[in-house]
This record gives C-alpha cells, structure tokens and sequence, in this order.
C-alpha cells in the first residue's frame, strides 16, 4: 500500500478489512465515497446529485453487478447450452464426463 499516495491509504486500509474479493459483492468502504468526493473537488468539478459520493458509488455498484450478472449469464449459456440443441450437447459431455469416471472404479 506504500506505493499509493498518502491520500488513498485510509481507502485501501478500509477496503482491506473487509476484503478486496468483497468489491464483487458490492461491499465497498465508505471510503470510495470519500474519495469520490475528494477528486472531484480537487478537479474543480461540480457536485450533482449523480456525482454525488454515495450516490455515485450505488451506481458504480450497480455498474459491476450488471457486469459480472453478464458474465454469469455467458457462462452458463456456455457451460449449459443457450438452446434445446447446446442443452443436449452439454447433457451428453456432462453424461459422459460420468461414466468415464465411474469406469475408473472398474477395477477397484
């Protein structure tokens, strides 16, 4: 954390206590707020309801969710199938995958 500035080590101290993983879960410090805030202000930007530091950072939360809701949607439709002709196909790997394990006990 050293090699941050000074201005962002409450943020990262924070963030670190409960979790840099937890940033998926839309768990962030107030610190994020804080910081918001604080660029800017030192930007010479003005404050709007939307720029606001809580305000921006319930959007910026709602930014990553759609964003990993996407990826979970992409991964399924590939793990799964997206239509009744990839279902099948991803049935049988799956089926498959299944008896070539069992087969390993053959022996045992």
């Amino acid at each position: 954390a050293e090699k941050y500035p000074d201005k962002y080590q409450e943020l990262i101290m924070r963030q670190g206590q409960i979790g840099w993983g937890q940033l998926l879960y839309g768990r962030f410090s107030s610190q994020w707020s804080k910081c918001q805030v604080r660029f800017r202000q030192e930007m010479g930007l003005a404050e709007s309801s939307r720029s606001h530091g809580p305000t921006w950072l319930m959007q910026f939360i709602r930014i990553i969710w759609n964003h990993v809701h996407q990826e979970w949607i992409t991964r399924n439709k590939a793990k799964n199938g997206e239509d009744s002709e990839t279902r099948t196909a991803a049935n049988l790997a799956r089926i498959k995958r299944q008896i070539e394990h069992l087969y390993t006990f053959k022996d045992k």
